[in-house]
């Protein structure tokens, strides 16, 4: 195997698969972690591949994904929480897109609409969801594109995702 085998089997990897951490990238290539660990620096310094940090890991995209990189840490950052993605998968599980309202959230969560308000304020600052305020009724409308909120989800919690979503499932029969 060449370097450049070894760099391209790296790219092509992450290319097919953004949001792969570093982990994965080692075992689904059955290489050794320097080896893996030295080809995605010169990767990265190259900006050929791109990275973003959650928790301890470091998950890689191609660097066609450059430019979304910072609504990837922020709906990363927003799933990590248990309150916050429950309101996203909620509202991602809106067929029609349209606005719901937030006291519909509340119910359906258990929860009252205040005790919601600080996570969606910083939902709203964060530009993942909308908000419509109608006289005194709020309504929320997801900001991101849904498929990338569940390919985020599944690659952030690959044992619990579905979990989640049948949770919300769950919830709203």
């Amino acid at each position: 195997m060449t370097y450049q085998d070894t760099r391209e089997d790296i790219y092509y990897l992450i290319k097919e698969n953004p949001g792969i951490h570093f982990r994965g990238i080692a075992k689904e290539l059955n290489r050794e972690v320097g080896v893996i660990d030295y080809h995605i620096q010169d990767l990265e310094r190259d900006r050929i591949i791109v990275s973003v940090k959650y928790r301890s890991l470091k998950i890689y995209f191609d660097h066609s994904w450059e430019k979304s990189l910072h609504e990837v840490k922020i709906i990363v950052a927003n799933l990590k929480k248990n309150t916050t993605r429950s309101l996203l998968l909620l509202l991602g599980e809106n067929k029609e897109n349209q606005n719901v309202p937030l006291k519909e959230l509340a119910t359906i969560l258990g929860k009252s609409p205040s005790n919601l308000h600080w996570h969606v304020k910083r939902m709203i600052d964060d530009r993942i969801v909308r908000s419509i305020r109608r006289g005194r009724e709020v309504t929320l409308k997801l900001n991101v594109d849904n498929s990338l909120l569940h390919r985020l989800g599944n690659l952030v919690f690959p044992s619990k995702w579905d979990l989640f979503i049948d949770e919300i499932h769950d919830r709203l029969t």
